[in-house]
């Protein structure tokens, strides 16, 4: 009896295992279509409100804030309220979004990429700003699709693993 509890229970543990590790590329996925919205609303208001990066900012931390997203608009908000303290923004976005990219699920060079954001939007003008901005934009929405196409394959391989591993292991159970 004890042997098919501890067969049920390899089983059913293999299997959550996979199932989490398949949560987590469908958070990976979310994140990254997150970043991608986030730059785009940053290249509109460049282009259409005529606001500076420390206005824009803190205003879309707060907005982000309100719906639901409240670590990352933390941590454009508080980059937006130190740029209007005088902070400068390769500064505030290595320390802010460094601690936001440290919780996230991103890879090293998606999470290289966010972080070099500042030195691809220093240019005084407005256009130039909007144009790196909306390249920001296209390579979050590059690897967000990039990421959806594999994750499907991804998890169908993860899930037959954890399986197979969890039915092995039961097997020497028995």
């Amino acid at each position: 009896m004890l042997k098919w509890i501890g067969l049920c229970l390899t089983a059913a543990g293999t299997a959550g295992a996979g199932v989490r590790i398949c949560m987590d590329r469908r958070l990976r996925v979310r994140q990254l279509a997150r970043l991608g919205r986030m730059f785009g609303r940053i290249a509109g208001e460049v282009s259409y409100s005529r606001a500076g990066m420390p206005e824009i900012l803190a205003e879309l931390g707060r907005a982000m804030g309100r719906n639901g997203e409240t670590l990352l608009g933390t941590a454009l908000e508080e980059i937006g309220t130190g740029l209007q303290n005088g902070g400068g923004l390769p500064g505030l976005w290595r320390e802010k979004m460094g601690t936001y990219m440290g919780q996230s699920l991103l890879r090293r060079e998606e999470r290289e990429l966010v972080l070099s954001f500042p030195e691809a939007v220093s240019f005084p003008d407005p256009q130039r700003q909007r144009a790196a901005v909306e390249a920001f934009a296209a390579a979050m929405e590059r690897a967000e699709e990039a990421a959806r196409k594999k994750e499907m394959e991804e998890n169908r391989m993860t899930m037959a693993v954890c399986l197979a591993g969890g039915a092995l292991a039961g097997l020497l159970f028995l």
